[in-house]
């Protein structure tokens, strides 16, 4: 049981490490991803490539600040400091899940997906 314990330890500082999610986020995310059937390798890749779409929507990428403005998520604070990107995250998988018409869903699933990296996850 300490072998296990010690090897969980070592994943979660490893990927944490890789993708610069803190590792008490990241046994949330641990715990969520298994609820939800998403392999936490998937979810914590989707949230790394979401924080630097982030920072490309921040620094004016056109085609970030449109994927994210049609859903309706700002990136940026009052100030224009970027907002903490696990909240950002969760206001896109809620924007996208409130979409009502099937068509409209799917294809802003798709577009944010490829721009902010939600392209495997499905909640």
């Amino acid at each position: 049981m300490t072998k296990e314990g010690a090897k969980y330890a070592d994943s979660v500082l490893t990927e944490s490490q890789v993708t610069g999610i803190a590792t008490d986020k990241l046994q949330e995310y641990m715990y969520a991803a298994e609820l939800v059937d998403v392999s936490t390798d998937t979810l914590t890749k989707s949230m790394a490539k979401q924080i630097k779409s982030m920072k490309s929507a921040a620094d004016g990428s056109k085609s970030y600040v449109e994927a994210y403005e049609q859903l309706g998520v700002s990136v940026t604070d009052a100030n224009g400091n970027l907002r903490d990107s696990d909240t950002v995250y969760w206001e896109l998988i809620d924007a996208l899940g409130k979409l009502e018409n099937e068509t409209e869903h799917e294809t802003a699933a798709r577009e944010i997906s490829e721009e902010v990296g939600l392209n495997e996850v499905t909640f």
